[in-house]
């Protein structure tokens, strides 16, 4: 369900697909690898479980080690993409990165596959590889959002992604479990080997789908070769002016709240539901390929409505209902079927989940002038990956302060109230009229198409 253009639109109409299948195919590694399981591999089969392994001369558990890695790809992604955003801008070579990161994060999720037990420094590296990688290029992915279409159906081009994504995720995962539920079927040895073909599964699926969009030609480039330190220059120059842009910050500062919250609730669902309601493994993937499909749904129905009724407001309607989801997630068995109700918690969750992340990404496109977008979503990435370390190490210390997981659920509420809160007092119109003003476009021009 591609957006209504007009005749002279056709070419747009061909980016969107391709835009929506790069999404469909980076989402693989975000099921399998990021969530579900080579986390969970890692952690048990590869770095020892809760016996751990020897690192510096301390013993690190398998967990606590992979989480500590995450961080760290992170912390090291929030310093380089500034300034990767900036150079591809300066240099007109934006999609020569994409392809270039996007490779390299397919290969090196292919390599996953060729780590074994007690191969954790191997497997560390590789990891990191990958997901840096994967980081650095949804960055660049995002930063074409701008040139797809007007600022006035930018939301459902970026919900119909996000949806897309999810089908992707969703598909992909339901075919590792298929391998997994009998991999003598597929003529593999057990599960061991079931789970390597879905790690490299997982890389095969990225690049395939991703080429449609790694295939488009960029249109306008510089032709005049920008170094390094030229774009390391312009991020500290970004940096610097984000004092003259009050409102655009206080949407920053506001998406990292909110986004820690999201963060937290992708990385301890599943422990919660295993811990505080004994979900089995097979219910935990049954609910999680049901949430794709409600991702889905959410995500085109918050594109159009953004659309239509304004970003700001229904960013404010999903962070309230989110709220209210995480306040039920405490006290939740008090209309006395625990795992009903989340059942309920998480079908909605997912309705919501992938509408916040997309209308949060349409509404930057909104305001951003095209020619700085991947500079600008290098920053607005900063607060993504900030976020994937803040809220799951609060989560973490609420619960040994508390001694459970339902009292921790609570600094999650916090988050949304204290995001939601700050939105509401950034104003879209000054939030764009910053950007242009400090990018040298008149408030209100039309995006470029140069991608």
């Amino acid at each position: 369900m591609l957006p209504r253009m007009t005749r002279t639109d056709r070419v747009d109409r061909g980016r969107i697909l391709s835009f929506c299948l790069y999404d469909a195919g980076d989402s693989a590694f975000a099921t399998t690898v990021l969530a579900v399981l080579f986390n969970q591999y890692f952690a048990e089969q590869v770095a020892g479980g809760a016996v751990g392994v020897r690192v510096l001369g301390a013993t690190i558990p398998g967990g606590t080690l992979y989480t500590w890695i995450v961080s760290l790809t992170m912390l090291c992604v929030a310093v380089v993409a500034p300034v990767l955003g900036a150079w591809s801008d300066a240099s007109g070579r934006r999609m020569g990165m994409l392809r270039a990161f996007t490779l390299l994060g397919g290969l090196f999720t292919i390599a996953l596959a060729s780590v074994g037990p007690g191969q954790w420094i191997r497997g560390s590296m590789l990891f990191a590889a990958a997901y840096g990688a994967f980081a650095v290029a949804s960055v660049l992915y995002s930063s074409i959002l701008p040139s797809l279409a007007p600022p006035d159906r930018i939301g459902r081009v970026s919900g119909l992604a996000w949806g897309v994504g999810y089908l992707g995720g969703g598909a992909f995962l339901a075919l590792n479990l298929m391998i997994l539920a009998a991999p003598e079927r597929v003529g593999l040895s057990g599960t061991q080997a079931a789970l390597r073909v879905c790690f490299a599964g997982a890389g095969i699926w990225w690049i395939l789908f991703a080429m449609p969009l790694l295939l488009t030609r960029e249109r306008h480039s510089s032709g005049e070769p920008v170094s390094w330190t030229a774009g390391l220059a312009r991020a500290r120059a970004t940096l610097r002016g984000l004092r003259r842009t009050p409102h655009f910050l206080r949407f920053l500062i506001a998406y990292l709240l909110y986004n820690d919250a999201i963060q937290t609730i992708v990385a301890t669902a599943s422990i919660f539901a295993a811990a505080e309601l004994g979900f089995a493994p097979a219910e935990l993937a049954s609910l999680f390929l049901a949430i794709q499909a409600t991702g889905f749904l959410g995500s085109l129905s918050a594109g159009l409505l953004a659309d239509r009724m304004g970003h700001k407001p229904v960013l404010l309607l999903q962070l309230a209902v989110f709220l209210m989801l995480t306040l039920w997630t405490r006290w939740v068995g008090i209309l006395g079927n625990a795992h009903a109700e989340f059942w309920a918690i998480g079908l909605s969750a997912g309705a919501f989940l992938g509408g916040i992340q997309a209308v949060s990404r349409s509404l930057l496109a909104r305001w951003v002038p095209e020619r700085r977008s991947a500079e600008i979503y290098g920053f607005f990435a900063v607060a993504g990956r900030f976020a994937s370390v803040l809220g799951p190490a609060v989560f973490g210390a609420m619960t040994w302060i508390s001694g459970g997981l339902r009292s921790a659920v609570l600094s999650v509420s916090v988050f949304f109230l204290v995001g939601g809160v700050l939105l509401a007092a950034v104003s879209e119109e000054r939030a764009e009229r910053e950007l242009k003003r400090e990018g040298g476009v008149p408030a209100g021009a039309p995006p470029s198409s140069s991608w």
